[in-house]
């Protein structure tokens, strides 16, 4: 269980994370590129350069890198999943990774939304957890945290609340699993 101070540090220190990943990244493909040597799992929407052609025909599109449930939380497991159902009806990509901050092993859920000329989910959101699956904090901004996670109002694009019983923009019958190893 992470003190107040403790939660201070690591938002600290992923506030300056985020400030990097949305100000010096170019594409979702240098977010996957940046974080490849910590990544736990990911979601990623697009062709090897990032767009969903053609007109959003996402067979062989979606490219899923599942979490090792020895590995990490089931908390941290159950919140991918969350993300990957919003991006289902908003079309983000997701990356979940580790950082040991300090003497502290915390795990962060980094979630970029698509844009092209004919869709806007212009979005950058951020959901930092302890070692043991505890949420330290969300963030829309790297500034402003809240205690509570990330749900659909947080979006630009906003997806319905989680679990409605609504027609997806792309299907789970499209993802294409990659080794979790």
């Amino acid at each position: 269980m992470f003190t107040d101070e403790d939660k201070l540090v690591v938002r600290a220190f992923y506030s300056d994370l985020f400030d990097q990943l949305n100000e010096q990244m170019f594409s979702v493909l240098d977010v996957h590129e940046f974080l490849s040597d910590r990544s736990v799992g990911h979601l990623k929407l697009g062709d090897e350069q990032g767009y969903l052609l053609p007109a959003y025909d996402f067979e062989d599109y979606i490219e899923l890198k599942r979490i090792n449930p020895e590995t990490v939380p089931q908390t941290i497991i159950d919140a991918f999943e969350r993300h990957i159902w919003y991006s289902q009806h908003n079309l983000s990509d997701i990356n979940v990774f580790k950082y040991d901050v300090g003497e502290q092993e915390t795990f962060a859920i980094y979630i970029a939304g698509y844009v092209d000329d004919g869709w806007d989910n212009g979005c950058h959101l951020l959901e930092v957890y302890d070692g043991s699956g505890e949420l330290v904090g969300a963030t829309t901004s790297g500034r402003d945290w809240k205690e509570n996670p990330l749900d659909h109002q947080d979006y630009f694009h906003i997806p319905p609340a989680y679990g409605a019983q609504v027609q997806p923009i792309w299907l789970q019958q499209y993802i294409r699993e990659i080794d979790a190893s």
